[in-house]
């Protein structure tokens, strides 16, 4: 154990070794590939919504004077791990549900049939077109307030 200044110099030279034994162990027989642990599929499977959520859930500055870690999400005064574990539950939770909701627009907005999406991208188009027109016509032809 190094301390941390010291271990930050050696661990971009190090850091491979573990990964890539790893990854030569995992994939050396077919048995060994065929084991996993569930969490880590849940947890993969929401990463990109974990990524962007965690912004908004856990590192949310607003009101909050020089952004203190300290004082973010606090739900319950003074119980700091209470509150990280709360905010936790609150983070996967609402990641979960909007892997959730992200994939019920998905089957929406780009569905199996070649027929629907052709229509899909024509409706876009069209308002599009539509959005172009306007500012168009907003911008040559509107006077703006107190001209």
């Amino acid at each position: 154990m190094l301390p941390k200044l010291e271990y930050n110099v050696v661990h971009p030279y190090t850091s491979w070794i573990p990964i890539t034994c790893f990854i030569i162990l995992r994939n050396l027989t077919q048995g060994l590939r065929s084991w996993y642990i569930e969490v880590f599929c849940v947890c993969g499977k929401i990463t990109l919504e974990t990524y962007i959520s965690q912004f908004h859930i856990w590192l949310s500055t607003e009101n909050v004077p020089n952004g203190q870690p300290t004082k973010l999400m606090e739900l319950i005064p003074g119980y700091p791990m209470i509150n990280f574990g709360v905010a936790t539950l609150l983070y996967v939770g609402v990641s979960q549900r909007v892997f959730s909701l992200t994939n019920d627009l998905k089957i929406a907005c780009v569905p199996n049939n070649n027929k629907l999406i052709g229509l899909n991208a024509t409706f876009a188009a069209g308002w599009m077109v539509a959005a172009v027109a306007v500012g168009f016509v907003m911008v040559k032809f509107v006077q703006p307030i107190g001209e």
